[in-house]
């Protein structure tokens, strides 16, 4: 059992489900952190955290989160109104913006939150979370191990998508400018990509390949000063500026993972934990349903 000073942080929708995801952590992580429940509007009644205490067994505390659309982005902007992608058009109406709060909150907004300053480690995953069987190790031990098996660690990451598969016109869709923004940003800041194999995909202007890389999934495990560095705050204040996850919606994945290509080595920086192929982790549950909508639309 590691005794590091750890804090995991979610941002929740799904009332009813947080318990179930809470008691199979409980059972099979085995690891007492205390959790932070992030949400939007005011859904969880008294009886609510009630369950999710008891299902769970240490300290759970709640905040619910003020969100907006950020000043810079302008109304016909924001990705439900480019009815000329089809994503947007046929499954992105205006009432998912709670879906872009929610990247937004993921990406860059959690690691400032005040309440998880004091932590060394933070671990994140979604209130739909999978946790199938004993995970039969410690996941700050294993952090700690990769960092002296590794030329640097971004995260412990549960499981990687996407590798070498075809690409779907969704994943597209939901990735407008992404390589572009990602090729201007190397260039204009002169970065040596440590990931060979992405600095040879930007070097030949292989967008295709882009998308078919491995991409990081939903349960990972950070040094919290991964994102108190220079590069970390540079990298995010231009995605911030630029607006790409409330214009084209730009995951946090998406986003984090870049960052890991610039300054970590191919076989460095995401720590795949292959997770899911262990029978061990999925990232939903069954039974599991889209997130609820906010209330408002802001």
């Amino acid at each position: 059992m590691s005794d590091n000073n750890v804090g995991i942080f979610m941002l929740s929708s799904r009332t009813k489900m947080l318990p179930t995801c809470l008691k199979y952590f409980n059972e099979n992580v085995h690891n007492k952190y205390p959790i932070f429940v992030y949400h939007f509007d005011d859904i969880y009644n008294e009886e609510d955290k009630k369950i999710v205490r008891e299902s769970y067994g240490g300290k759970v505390e709640f905040i619910e989160l003020d969100y907006k659309v950020p000043v810079n982005i302008a109304p016909n902007e924001i990705y439900f109104n480019r009815n000329y992608i089809n994503y947007s058009r046929m499954y992105f109406p205006p009432t998912r913006i709670g879906y872009l709060h929610m990247c937004n909150f993921y990406t860059w907004e959690a690691f400032e939150r005040p309440e998880l300053q004091k932590f060394d480690y933070l671990i994140r995953f979604d209130d739909d979370s999978w946790f199938k069987g004993d995970l039969g190790f410690d996941l700050i031990e294993r952090y700690k191990q990769a960092e002296l098996n590794s030329d640097g660690v971004f995260c412990l990451n549960s499981y990687m998508t996407g590798k070498d598969e075809p690409v779907g016109q969704n994943r597209i869709d939901t990735r407008e400018m992404l390589f572009r923004f990602f090729q201007y940003y190397v260039k204009s800041r002169n970065i040596d990509v440590k990931n060979e194999k992405v600095k040879k995909i930007l070097e030949t202007n292989d967008e295709l390949a882009f998308h078919k890389m491995g991409w990081k999934t939903d349960f990972n495990v950070w040094k919290k000063d991964t994102f108190e560095t220079r590069e970390w705050k540079s990298w995010i204040q231009a995605v911030k500026d630029y607006g790409g996850i409330y214009k084209h919606r730009w995951g946090d994945i998406e986003i984090q993972m870049l960052y890991s290509w610039m300054y970590f080595p191919e076989n460095s920086g995401v720590i795949d934990l292959d997770l899911k192929a262990k029978n061990l982790y999925d990232g939903h549950l069954p039974g599991y349903a889209e997130a609820p909508k906010t209330k408002d639309v802001k």
